[in-house]
């Protein structure tokens, strides 16, 4: 049985984490607007979408995650997508719904790289 889909924010290591769960259908469209709206309301500097245990995400919600991508964007800060699948990371990456400069492999790799002096 599929896991319904259910988001939460946390604040981890200084970042805000934006964890999405489940498989995201169109009934996400409404929790997703919620979680916008709190991500709005953030002054955090660094957000990580994590994609945990999503198996699926259906075309109908594509625009309301770029929404979300936007918003946080239009923040000035940095965003970034961890804990996707190959094959969806494949797919959202071909409809033009994620930045691949913006994917990561996990968390801990979001937070080494952040933790590291630039050269």
């Amino acid at each position: 049985m599929e896991k319904h889909f259910d988001w939460k924010i946390t604040s981890k290591f200084g970042f805000e984490v934006i964890t999405l769960s489940g498989k995201i259908t169109k009934d996400a469209r409404d929790p997703l607007q919620t979680c916008r709206e709190e991500v709005l309301s953030s002054r955090s500097k660094t957000f990580i979408l994590f994609f945990n245990d999503v198996p699926s995400i259906d075309q109908t919600v594509f625009r309301d995650l770029t929404i979300l991508q936007q918003e946080i964007r239009k923040k000035r800060v940095e965003l970034y997508l961890v804990g996707l699948g190959n094959e969806l990371r494949q797919q959202l990456i071909a409809k033009g719904i994620v930045r691949v400069g913006e994917l990561r492999r996990s968390l801990e790799e979001v937070v080494q790289k952040s933790r590291t002096p630039a050269a």
